[in-house]
């Protein structure tokens, strides 16, 4: 009996150093780095998925990506209504000719086809070349009929994107920029002025060469010209953004360009 209890013992001696329950063996900081490095050099050798990284995505978060791609998908197609708006009314303004016969039967001013210069045609048409499309010039204090206050365009900029308050980039899309015009509003009254812009209903394009936009950036930017209501009080300025999405050939040259409002049909071709 005693003879095998020694044997147990014995074994048991025997067996322990190999199980590897022992003291772990203290690593300098060197070390440590050198085994954390080769740790990450053999995951990222087999890991077929590096490139992608590793990031959990939770369905709430998922949603709001979601969401934020349907509206900017929204604000998209509104930028095109809105151009096409532009471009009708434009077009309706043109065609316009104060001297000839609405009911287009000829019957009108010299009764030559109702035309009221250039060559009379036939069935009241008209070989003259037709008007440029009619807007008024206005300056933006005009434009804004706000008492003591001033907007004027104080800087221009081309830039790739831009990020709201650093939590959120605005892209204007593959091949573009931005052309970034600050409207600064300044308040030269004896005492605080509530403004709400978007009730003015003004929607703006911008022309650069022979390409016009309409200004980008609604319902992202806290201090976009478009929407922005708050409070500018007596002496004091508030800097308003309008973000024109150009092709990047266009933004080469934006030494010259004009910028348009339109307000329930009427084109105002904005001055200093």
């Amino acid at each position: 009996m005693k003879k095998r209890v020694l044997s147990l013992i014995l074994s048991v001696s025997l067996a322990l150093p190999l199980t590897g329950c022992t003291m772990m063996t203290p690593l300098t900081a060197e070390e440590e780095k050198d085994i954390a490095l080769y740790a990450a050099a053999a995951v990222s050798k087999y890991n077929i998925k590096q490139s992608e990284g590793v990031c959990f995505v939770s369905n709430e978060t998922e949603a709001k990506y979601d969401e934020a791609e349907k509206a900017r998908e929204e604000e998209r197609k509104r930028r095109e209504e809105e151009r096409k708006a532009i471009e009708e009314a434009e077009k309706n303004g043109g065609n316009k000719n104060p001297g000839s016969d609405s009911s287009g039967d000829g019957s009108g001013g010299d009764g030559q086809g109702g035309s009221s210069g250039g060559n009379s045609g036939e069935g009241g048409s008209s070989t003259s070349n037709p008007p440029e499309p009619a807007s008024k010039e206005i300056t933006l204090s005009e434009l804004m009929a706000e008492d003591s206050i001033r907007f004027s365009v104080s800087k221009t900029e081309v830039i790739d994107h831009y990020t709201v308050e650093g939590v959120l980039d605005l892209y204007p899309g593959n091949g573009k920029g931005y052309f970034m015009v600050t409207v600064t509003a300044v308040n030269a009254g004896a005492a605080g002025k509530d403004l709400d812009l978007s009730a003015k209903g003004l929607k703006y394009s911008c022309t650069i060469g022979d390409k016009a936009v309409m200004s980008s950036g609604n319902g992202f930017l806290p201090n976009d010209l478009n929407t922005w209501a708050g409070n500018i009080p007596a002496g004091g300025t508030k800097d308003l953004l309008l973000l024109f999405p150009f092709e990047n050939s266009v933004l080469q040259n934006t030494s010259s360009f004009t910028l348009k409002a339109m307000q329930d049909g009427t084109i105002f071709r904005i001055t200093e």
